[in-house]
């Protein structure tokens, strides 16, 4: 605080005004209360979009208490027109159950949150994907490995269900074995309770078609049927609107 205090102040007010002044943004903790930010709106003025509210993953003292609800909280701040800085997402992982997949859960919560966020897609060509995520196995003594500089780009959205509780995804990653870093797959499935066609985005993108002088984009892709996954018949789709979608 301006008095030189280490006390959270949970919003935008004269304790903390003078530090947001002076800088192009303030994070603020995330014990708020929806009243806290009527209050923070009134001190922003123009300025709403630079004050992040927090929202803990963890839910400690948090608005909805956090976890799969952290949705709830930012229809709250998007109904402001606020930022939000997210906390501790890494709870998916920390509080994994035995038994449950990783990649399920991970999914399933930034599905929830993926209509109050903006996607930032790849942007510039030519692009490339093996959808490698970083993680394989050592073939000669089957130990885990991690190489983060080994990451590939990934879909903008993954899966159709945010039920952590529903058969496989629609649209999932299936890390195939025997692979060293050389990629995963997009598995796409018939969803078992659907009979009609269904659309799923993979890719929010933002190329140009002025980009290099170009007007024509060449798209190539590698298609494989799994025995336990009779191919079904799919179609790719190209989207213009004010940005391409795959």
């Amino acid at each position: 605080t301006t008095d030189g205090a280490l006390e959270w102040q949970n919003k935008l007010c004269p304790l903390n005004k003078p530090f947001f002044d002076a800088c192009d943004g303030i994070f603020l903790n995330y014990v708020w209360k929806p009243a806290d930010l009527q209050e923070s709106l009134q001190e922003a003025g123009p300025r709403r979009h630079d004050v992040f509210v927090g929202v803990d993953v963890w839910g400690r003292n948090c608005y909805q208490d956090g976890g799969f609800n952290v949705d709830k909280a930012l229809t709250v701040l998007r109904t402001l027109n606020m930022s939000v800085a997210i906390f501790a997402p890494g709870w998916t992982f920390e509080t994994l159950p035995d038994g449950e997949e990783f990649l399920t859960r991970e999914t399933s919560f930034w599905r929830r949150l993926s209509t109050y966020l903006y996607h930032h897609g790849p942007a510039h060509l030519p692009f490339l994907t093996n959808f490698c995520q970083g993680i394989s196995f050592d073939k000669t003594t089957g130990q885990p490995l991690f190489n983060l500089g080994m990451q590939q780009s990934q879909p903008t959205l993954l899966g159709c269900s945010t039920d952590l509780t529903a058969a496989d995804s629609c649209v999932s990653l299936y890390l195939q074995d025997g692979l060293e870093y050389n990629g995963a797959c997009l598995r796409i499935s018939a969803c078992r309770d659907m009979h009609s066609a269904l659309f799923h985005r993979v890719f929010v993108c933002d190329f140009s078609s002025s980009e290099d002088k170009i007007s024509t984009l060449l798209i190539s892709l590698a298609v494989k049927s799994l025995e336990t996954d009779p191919a079904s018949t799919f179609r790719i789709y190209f989207v213009l609107e004010d940005r391409i979608s795959i």
